[in-house]
C-alpha cells in the first residue's frame, strides 16, 4: 500500500468494509463470494496481502473431505495462519464425514464459532470430546435429517 496512489487508510478501509458487508451473511454462497473477493485483493497488490489475509481466513468453510485435507496442508505449511481463523463452517452432504476436529485443526485456538451443517450421526463419538478443545462461544449443528424409524410411534 506504500506505493499506492491512494492513502494506506483508504486501501485498508476498502478491505475492512468489504468484510463488514459480508459478516451478517453466514450462508454458503456468500462465503464463496467473500473468499473470491479477498483472494482478488491478495492478487491486486502484494501490500494488500496481510490485511486481506485477516479476512480471508477469518471464516473457513469446508464442504468436502478434500477441502479439509487441503486446509490441513495449508496450516501445516503456514502455521501463522491458524490464529486468523475465528469461525469454522462444515457443510457437507448430509451423510458425508468431513474431518474437521483432527490433526492440524487442533491448532485453531481462536475459533469461537463452529457451524456444522451435516448429519452429526456420521461423526465418531470422539468428535464431541474434540470440539470441547475449541474455545467456542457458539456451536450450531443443523441439517440432521429425520429417518422413518425416528418417526415411529411406540
Amino acid at each position: 500500500m506504500q506505493n499506492s496512489r491512494l492513502p494506506v487508510e483508504v486501501c485498508e478501509w476498502i478491505i475492512d468494509n468489504s468484510w463488514r458487508s459480508y459478516k451478517e451473511l453466514i450462508v454458503w454462497p456468500s462465503i464463496q463470494e467473500q473468499t473470491r473477493t479477498f483472494v482478488s485483493y491478495t492478487q491486486t497488490c502484494t501490500q494488500w496481502v496481510p490485511r486481506a489475509r485477516i479476512y480471508l481466513y477469518r471464516t473457513v468453510a469446508l464442504g468436502t473431505s478434500r477441502q479439509a485435507e487441503l486446509f490441513t496442508r495449508t496450516l501445516h505449511n503456514a502455521p501463522h495462519l491458524a490464529p486468523l481463523v475465528q469461525e469454522l463452517v462444515v457443510h457437507g452432504k448430509y451423510d458425508e464425514y468431513i474431518p474437521f476436529a483432527s490433526g492440524m485443526f487442533c491448532s485453531l485456538r481462536n475459533v469461537h464459532c463452529l457451524s456444522i451443517w451435516a448429519d452429526w450421526r456420521v461423526y465418531p463419538p470422539r468428535y464431541r470430546d474434540r470440539i470441547q478443545e475449541f474455545n467456542l462461544r457458539e456451536l450450531t449443528v443443523n441439517y440432521s435429517p429425520i429417518h422413518m424409524e425416528d418417526l415411529l410411534l411406540v
